[in-house]
């Protein structure tokens, strides 16, 4: 009985690393956190180069899952990445 609980607990913990992991490189190869800056001009650099910092942009994909996997609740730096956005990012608007 240890034992098959004990295999399902492996497959289920497995699963649902096999689950995030997928997600996370689905989503993040997918989806461009500066879509907003691609007809910004120059001068909105320093909120484009503060998003790249804050999201971790010049990271490879395995990197930036290891850094959100770390942040997961439990964990010392579990801070919500997503909700902190730069606060000049609103006066930065693409030209007509």
């Amino acid at each position: 009985m240890i034992v098959y609980t004990l295999r399902r607990l492996a497959f289920a913990v497995s699963l649902v690393w096999g689950t995030t992991f997928l997600a996370f490189v689905a989503f993040g190869l997918s989806f461009d956190p500066l879509w907003q800056f691609a007809l910004c001009r120059p001068g909105c650099d320093p909120e484009r180069n503060a998003l790249i910092a804050q999201f971790h942009l010049h990271d490879s994909i395995l990197q930036r899952y290891w850094i959100w996997l770390s942040g997961l609740p439990g964990t010392a730096s579990a801070t919500p990445r997503s909700r902190a956005t730069p606060s000049a990012r609103s006066s930065c608007t693409p030209p007509a």
